[in-house]
Order: structure tokens, then C-alpha cells, then sequence
């Protein structure tokens, strides 16, 4: 088997340079205005080889980012292309998604996604939108909870409670989750940051407590059901 290529990619969860397995890449060039404007874009597949985070590495140069440099070999000034890069998911230093975010992708990859997604809408100060994904994240995490799916949230909470998976306090607040989320979704309502922020926190203790501990995690890995032979034509 041949050795894998590696580069220095910027991983988007280790926040940094770390040396990444090339899986792919691609390289695509534009131009505009009858090439009065140019540019090349290059695309890297990535696994970062410490968290094993797989990412989209893109270096992008153009013609209206460039600077001079004086070149020995030629004797004059030439023209250099200043490199921009991006990655997919993107790096955001300043971002508020805790770490057991990323172990939800063991659990439910789907549970993971919607609330990847609210950390991100809720940075961006779209709240509207993080109260409706937070709505949406609930229900998702009582369906991995092996909740009836058919029934309200709020009978969702109910059976939360009975079941022995949350006290009366914190059904309480479950409750106004929904009821934000609800109102956020249908008449466009939106908390303030520090409003959310006090329903994050709880919803948070919800998730970790009853879904990444280890003993409700290997019950939930046993009642995930297998995915459905697919028909035969």
C-alpha cells in the first residue's frame, strides 16, 4: 500500500496547524471580464492526524491580492499571490460550541449536526433560528431516547419525567424550550442573547447527562435500530 501524502492543514476543531492525511484534492481556475480578473482556487480533502476531524483545506489566490518582491535570480520585482485559506467546517476561534458537541457524532451524526447548527446560528446572533434548531434538537434527543415520536413536545417532556430521565425542575424548563422554540418558529419571536443563553445552559446539562454518559450511551447503541436491507428489484 502506498504511504499517504500529508500537509499542514489548519484543523477546524484542534484550532490549529496539525499535520493532515491527503485523501484528495482538486484544482479549479476562473477568470472574469475577459481575463481581466483571475484566480485559482485549490481543494483538499483532510483528516487531521490528531482528532481525526475530516475537513475541506482551500487555498485561494487571485489577481486583485497580490504584492511585489524582489527577485535575485531575475534582478527585478515580480509579482506574488497572497494566499487566502479556508476551511469546511470553517475555524472560529471565538466560537461557543463545547467540546462534547463533537462526540455526538458517535451517538447520532443527525443530533449532532442540528446542534452543531444552533451553536453556530447563536454566534451569529441568529437567534430566531437557534430557538427553533434548540426546539428541533430537543425533539431529535428524545427520539434517540426511544421517546414515542408521535406524541406533542410538551407530552415529550412528560414522558421524560416519568421515565425518570429529568426531574420537575428541569421538565420546567424543557418546557419553555419548547415554547420558545414554538414561538420563535411560528411568530417569529426571538429571545435576547442572555435569554437563550440561560436555556442553552440546561439543555446542555439534558444532552451530556442523558445521552453522552457512558451508561446511557451503550443503552442507546443497543436500541439504535439496524439500518433496513435495501429492497431487491
Amino acid at each position: 500500500m502506498a504511504n499517504k501524502m500529508v500537509m499542514d492543514g489548519l484543523c477546524p476543531r484542534c484550532d490549529g496547524s496539525r499535520k493532515s492525511d491527503i485523501h484528495g484534492s482538486i484544482e479549479k481556475s476562473w477568470d472574469h471580464d475577459a481575463g481581466m480578473m483571475h484566480g485559482k482556487d485549490k481543494y483538499f480533502l483532510l483528516e487531521c492526524r490528531g482528532c481525526e476531524t475530516v475537513y475541506t483545506y482551500i487555498v485561494s489566490i487571485n489577481s486583485e491580492d497580490t504584492d511585489y518582491r524582489y527577485d535575485h535570480e531575475v534582478g527585478q520585482d515580480v509579482i506574488v499571490y497572497n494566499e487566502t485559506i479556508n476551511t469546511f467546517p470553517s475555524i472560529n476561534l471565538e466560537e461557543s460550541t463545547p467540546e462534547w458537541v463533537w462526540q455526538l457524532r458517535s451517538v447520532d451524526r443527525q443530533l449532532h449536526t442540528i446542534i452543531s447548527e444552533i451553536y453556530s446560528a447563536y454566534d451569529k446572533g441568529s437567534l430566531i433560528l437557534a430557538s427553533i434548531g434548540l426546539r428541533t434538537a430537543f425533539d431529535r434527543a428524545t427520539e434517540v431516547l426511544q421517546i414515542d415520536p408521535a406524541i406533542s413536545l410538551q407530552e415529550k417532556v412528560s414522558a421524560l419525567l416519568k421515565e425518570g430521565f429529568i426531574g420537575q425542575t428541569e421538565a420546567d424548563v424543557l418546557k419553555v424550550i419548547t415554547e420558545v422554540g414554538n414561538a420563535a418558529a411560528h411568530r417569529a419571536w426571538s429571545p435576547s442573547k442572555e435569554e437563550f443563553a440561560s436555556l442553552i445552559g440546561p439543555f446542555e446539562h439534558f444532552i451530556t447527562r442523558n445521552i453522552l454518559s457512558e451508561k446511557n450511551f451503550e443503552l442507546i447503541k443497543e436500541k439504535i435500530p439496524a439500518k433496513p436491507k435495501r429492497k431487491k428489484d
